[in-house]
């Protein structure tokens, strides 16, 4: 018959100790990952408004380019509707 006094069996123990360390080995990774998604997401923020501010320029060169060649159309158009020669 057991002794209720005497600590738990060796293999009991041995379960008990592996899932803490299983439980602290898996708070360390999750923790590792999180930190690494934002040092990266705060690295990547100056890239992306470089990225956009690039984009912003083309785009209003692009409008102006457009503009420009609308207006130079339309007034060919209307020299030559209006009979002026």
């Amino acid at each position: 018959m057991r002794n209720y006094h005497d600590p738990a069996p060796p293999h009991h123990r041995f379960r008990k100790q592996d899932w803490f360390t299983v439980t602290v080995e898996t708070l360390i990774v999750v923790f590792g990952v999180f930190i690494g998604l934002q040092v990266n997401n705060w690295n990547a923020t100056p890239a992306e408004r470089r990225e956009e501010a690039a984009i912003i320029e083309r785009l209003q060169s692009d409008f102006q380019r457009s503009h420009r060649h609308a207006i130079a159309g339309g007034l060919a158009r209307l020299h030559r509707d209006s009979g002026f020669r």
